[in-house]
Protein backbone atom coordinates (compact mmCIF):
# COMPACT_ATOMS: atom_id res chain seq x y z
CA UNK A 1 0.00 0.00 0.00
CA UNK A 2 2.87 2.38 0.81
CA UNK A 3 4.05 1.83 -2.91
CA UNK A 4 0.84 3.00 -4.47
CA UNK A 5 0.25 5.91 -2.05
CA UNK A 6 3.76 7.00 -2.87
CA UNK A 7 3.23 6.38 -6.46
CA UNK A 8 -0.09 8.65 -6.70
CA UNK A 9 1.02 11.39 -5.31
CA UNK A 10 5.00 11.56 -6.85
CA UNK A 11 2.28 12.01 -9.84
CA UNK A 12 -0.10 14.25 -8.33
CA UNK A 13 2.60 16.54 -7.30
CA UNK A 14 5.03 16.27 -11.12
CA UNK A 15 1.56 17.60 -12.34
CA UNK A 16 0.93 20.21 -10.36
CA UNK A 17 1.43 23.60 -11.42
CA UNK A 18 2.77 24.96 -8.25
CA UNK A 19 5.73 22.55 -8.85
CA UNK A 20 7.24 24.25 -11.44
CA UNK A 21 6.63 27.68 -10.34
CA UNK A 22 8.07 26.92 -7.12
CA UNK A 23 11.16 25.35 -9.14
CA UNK A 24 11.38 28.79 -11.49
CA UNK A 25 11.33 30.90 -8.29
CA UNK A 26 14.21 29.17 -6.40
CA UNK A 27 16.24 29.09 -9.77
CA UNK A 28 15.16 32.75 -10.90
CA UNK A 29 16.46 34.10 -7.51
CA UNK A 30 19.52 32.52 -7.63
CA UNK A 31 20.46 33.25 -11.32
CA UNK A 32 19.57 36.72 -10.19
CA UNK A 33 22.37 36.28 -7.04
CA UNK A 34 25.14 34.97 -9.49
CA UNK A 35 25.15 37.81 -11.66
CA UNK A 36 25.56 39.91 -8.78
CA UNK A 37 28.17 38.10 -7.16
CA UNK A 38 29.63 37.70 -10.32
CA UNK A 39 29.57 41.29 -11.05
CA UNK A 40 27.24 41.71 -14.00
CA UNK A 41 25.77 44.71 -12.32
CA UNK A 42 28.89 47.12 -11.73
CA UNK A 43 27.00 49.55 -9.71
CA UNK A 44 26.13 46.50 -7.13
CA UNK A 45 28.48 45.62 -4.61
CA UNK A 46 28.29 41.95 -3.31
CA UNK A 47 30.50 40.78 -0.64
CA UNK A 48 31.76 37.05 -1.57
CA UNK A 49 34.00 36.87 1.68
CA UNK A 50 37.07 38.83 -0.07
CA UNK A 51 37.86 40.88 -3.11
CA UNK A 52 39.50 37.47 -4.20
CA UNK A 53 37.79 35.06 -3.63
CA UNK A 54 35.56 33.74 -6.70
CA UNK A 55 31.80 34.02 -7.14
CA UNK A 56 31.96 30.49 -7.73
CA UNK A 57 34.05 29.43 -5.51
CA UNK A 58 33.05 26.71 -3.50
CA UNK A 59 32.72 28.61 -0.28
CA UNK A 60 30.55 30.67 -1.94
CA UNK A 61 28.07 28.27 -3.30
CA UNK A 62 27.72 26.21 -0.41
CA UNK A 63 26.46 29.85 1.34
CA UNK A 64 24.30 30.89 -1.74
CA UNK A 65 22.64 27.15 -1.94
CA UNK A 66 22.22 27.33 1.58
CA UNK A 67 21.03 30.41 2.93
CA UNK A 68 18.16 30.28 -0.16
CA UNK A 69 16.88 26.84 0.65
CA UNK A 70 16.97 28.23 4.23
CA UNK A 71 14.65 30.71 3.77
CA UNK A 72 12.67 30.45 0.58
CA UNK A 73 13.09 26.78 0.47
CA UNK A 74 11.58 26.46 4.11
CA UNK A 75 8.37 28.70 2.40
CA UNK A 76 8.12 26.11 -0.02
CA UNK A 77 9.34 23.02 2.10
CA UNK A 78 5.84 24.06 4.34
CA UNK A 79 3.69 24.55 1.18
CA UNK A 80 4.31 21.26 -0.08
CA UNK A 81 5.44 19.12 2.71
CA UNK A 82 3.40 20.82 5.24
CA UNK A 83 0.38 20.73 3.67
CA UNK A 84 0.65 16.48 2.63
CA UNK A 85 -2.27 15.39 4.37
CA UNK A 86 -4.02 18.84 4.99
CA UNK A 87 -6.53 18.29 2.04
CA UNK A 88 -7.32 15.33 3.32
CA UNK A 89 -8.65 16.57 7.08
CA UNK A 90 -9.89 19.77 5.00
CA UNK A 91 -12.55 17.60 2.90
CA UNK A 92 -12.78 14.78 5.59
CA UNK A 93 -11.58 11.98 3.15
CA UNK A 94 -8.90 10.59 5.45
CA UNK A 95 -11.54 8.87 7.51
CA UNK A 96 -12.55 7.16 4.62
CA UNK A 97 -8.97 6.15 3.46
CA UNK A 98 -8.45 4.39 6.86
CA UNK A 99 -11.79 2.36 5.91
CA UNK A 100 -9.51 0.35 3.20
CA UNK A 101 -6.91 -2.07 3.88
CA UNK A 102 -4.32 1.17 4.03
CA UNK A 103 -2.89 1.20 7.53
CA UNK A 104 -2.45 4.70 9.27
CA UNK A 105 1.33 4.11 8.96
CA UNK A 106 1.89 3.28 5.18
CA UNK A 107 -1.10 6.46 4.24
CA UNK A 108 1.30 8.94 6.68
CA UNK A 109 4.75 7.57 5.17
CA UNK A 110 3.71 7.63 1.56
CA UNK A 111 2.35 11.07 1.90
CA UNK A 112 5.58 12.38 3.55
CA UNK A 113 7.90 10.27 1.29
CA UNK A 114 6.86 11.43 -2.04
CA UNK A 115 6.17 15.16 -0.80
CA UNK A 116 9.63 15.26 0.49
CA UNK A 117 11.22 13.42 -2.78
CA UNK A 118 9.57 15.87 -5.31
CA UNK A 119 10.33 18.89 -2.69
CA UNK A 120 13.90 17.74 -2.72
CA UNK A 121 13.75 17.92 -6.35
CA UNK A 122 12.53 21.64 -6.78
CA UNK A 123 15.12 22.62 -3.72
CA UNK A 124 17.82 21.29 -6.61
CA UNK A 125 16.57 24.41 -8.57
CA UNK A 126 18.96 26.69 -6.92
CA UNK A 127 22.10 24.80 -7.97
CA UNK A 128 20.97 25.60 -12.15
CA UNK A 129 20.24 29.13 -11.53
CA UNK A 130 24.00 29.66 -10.26
CA UNK A 131 24.95 27.47 -12.44
CA UNK A 132 23.43 28.98 -15.87
CA UNK A 133 24.32 33.05 -13.72
CA UNK A 134 27.86 32.40 -13.89
CA UNK A 135 27.66 30.76 -17.32
CA UNK A 136 26.49 34.50 -18.72
CA UNK A 137 28.89 36.47 -20.66
CA UNK A 138 27.84 39.88 -18.94
CA UNK A 139 30.15 38.29 -15.64
CA UNK A 140 33.34 39.65 -14.83
CA UNK A 141 35.75 37.02 -16.02
CA UNK A 142 37.77 38.16 -13.34
CA UNK A 143 35.37 37.25 -10.51
CA UNK A 144 34.68 33.63 -11.69
CA UNK A 145 36.73 30.53 -11.40
CA UNK A 146 36.96 27.28 -13.40
CA UNK A 147 33.46 25.33 -13.40
CA UNK A 148 33.32 22.50 -11.19
CA UNK A 149 30.41 20.22 -10.14
CA UNK A 150 31.44 19.47 -7.08
CA UNK A 151 30.48 22.18 -4.90
CA UNK A 152 26.89 22.19 -5.77
CA UNK A 153 26.61 18.19 -5.09
CA UNK A 154 28.00 18.53 -1.80
CA UNK A 155 26.03 21.26 -0.79
CA UNK A 156 23.51 19.76 -1.97
CA UNK A 157 23.87 16.50 0.02
CA UNK A 158 25.34 17.97 3.34
CA UNK A 159 23.17 21.25 4.06
CA UNK A 160 20.25 20.80 1.34
CA UNK A 161 18.93 17.66 1.91
CA UNK A 162 19.59 16.90 5.68
CA UNK A 163 18.27 20.34 6.63
CA UNK A 164 14.78 19.60 4.20
CA UNK A 165 14.33 15.94 6.09
CA UNK A 166 14.75 17.52 9.34
CA UNK A 167 12.59 20.81 8.69
CA UNK A 168 9.80 18.63 6.37
CA UNK A 169 9.27 16.05 9.84
CA UNK A 170 8.72 19.24 11.94
CA UNK A 171 6.17 21.15 9.42
CA UNK A 172 4.96 17.43 8.46
CA UNK A 173 4.06 16.58 12.75
CA UNK A 174 2.61 19.85 13.36
CA UNK A 175 0.21 19.62 9.91
CA UNK A 176 -0.63 16.51 11.72
CA UNK A 177 -1.26 17.90 15.53
CA UNK A 178 -3.05 20.91 14.30
CA UNK A 179 -4.46 20.01 11.04
CA UNK A 180 -4.97 23.73 10.18
CA UNK A 181 -2.86 25.56 7.98
CA UNK A 182 -2.79 28.92 9.71
CA UNK A 183 -0.86 27.21 12.43
CA UNK A 184 1.93 25.75 10.27
CA UNK A 185 2.57 29.05 8.28
CA UNK A 186 2.64 30.54 12.16
CA UNK A 187 5.16 28.12 13.40
CA UNK A 188 7.39 28.69 9.95
CA UNK A 189 7.38 32.61 11.29
CA UNK A 190 8.16 31.35 15.02
CA UNK A 191 11.27 29.66 13.84
CA UNK A 192 12.34 32.54 11.81
CA UNK A 193 12.15 35.11 14.84
CA UNK A 194 13.10 32.34 17.24
CA UNK A 195 16.34 31.33 14.50
CA UNK A 196 17.38 35.14 14.26
CA UNK A 197 17.64 35.61 18.16
CA UNK A 198 19.31 32.69 17.82
CA UNK A 199 21.77 33.55 15.66
CA UNK A 200 22.52 36.75 17.48
CA UNK A 201 23.14 34.71 20.87
CA UNK A 202 24.91 32.31 19.47
CA UNK A 203 27.08 34.65 17.51
CA UNK A 204 28.04 36.18 20.89
CA UNK A 205 28.34 32.67 22.75
CA UNK A 206 32.03 31.85 24.23
CA UNK A 207 31.53 28.29 23.40
CA UNK A 208 31.05 28.23 19.88
CA UNK A 209 31.46 24.07 20.14
CA UNK A 210 27.74 24.51 21.90
CA UNK A 211 26.72 27.24 18.62
CA UNK A 212 27.76 24.64 16.10
CA UNK A 213 25.83 21.19 17.81
CA UNK A 214 22.67 23.54 18.43
CA UNK A 215 22.22 25.74 15.13
CA UNK A 216 19.50 22.73 13.11
CA UNK A 217 21.33 24.61 9.73
CA UNK A 218 24.77 24.00 10.60
CA UNK A 219 26.20 27.44 9.58
CA UNK A 220 28.36 28.07 12.75
CA UNK A 221 29.56 24.58 12.52
CA UNK A 222 30.42 25.22 8.96
CA UNK A 223 32.34 28.05 10.04
CA UNK A 224 34.10 26.33 12.73
CA UNK A 225 36.06 24.85 9.96
CA UNK A 226 36.21 27.70 7.53
CA UNK A 227 37.19 31.08 9.64
CA UNK A 228 40.62 30.89 9.03
CA UNK A 229 41.22 29.38 5.84
CA UNK A 230 43.23 31.54 3.34
CA UNK A 231 41.98 32.82 0.00
CA UNK A 232 43.36 30.16 -2.33
CA UNK A 233 41.13 27.46 0.36
CA UNK A 234 38.25 29.10 -0.28
CA UNK A 235 38.37 29.45 -3.61
CA UNK A 236 39.57 25.40 -3.85
CA UNK A 237 38.81 23.68 -1.30
CA UNK A 238 35.47 21.39 -0.51
CA UNK A 239 33.45 22.10 2.87
CA UNK A 240 34.14 18.72 4.14
CA UNK A 241 32.05 16.63 6.12
CA UNK A 242 33.87 16.26 9.00
CA UNK A 243 34.57 17.66 13.07
CA UNK A 244 31.90 19.69 14.45
CA UNK A 245 29.66 19.93 11.03
CA UNK A 246 29.81 16.03 10.68
CA UNK A 247 28.31 15.43 14.52
CA UNK A 248 25.98 18.63 13.53
CA UNK A 249 24.43 16.50 10.78
CA UNK A 250 24.37 13.32 13.06
CA UNK A 251 22.59 15.12 15.41
CA UNK A 252 20.01 16.73 14.16
CA UNK A 253 19.53 13.92 11.77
Amino acid sequence: MFGSIFTFEVRRLLRSLSTYVYFFVLLAVTFLVALMAGGAFPDVKFDTGGDKVFANSPLVIDAFFGQINNYIGLIILVAMVGNAVLKDFKYNTYSMIFTTPVSRLSYLSGRFSASMLVTLLVLSAPAFGMMLGYAMPMVNADRIGDFALAPYVTSYLYTVIPNAIVFGTIFFAVSLISRDIFVIWLSLIVFFVANGVAGSFFGRLDHQSVAALADPMGNFAKRTITKYWSTWEKNHLLLPLKGYFLYNRLLWL
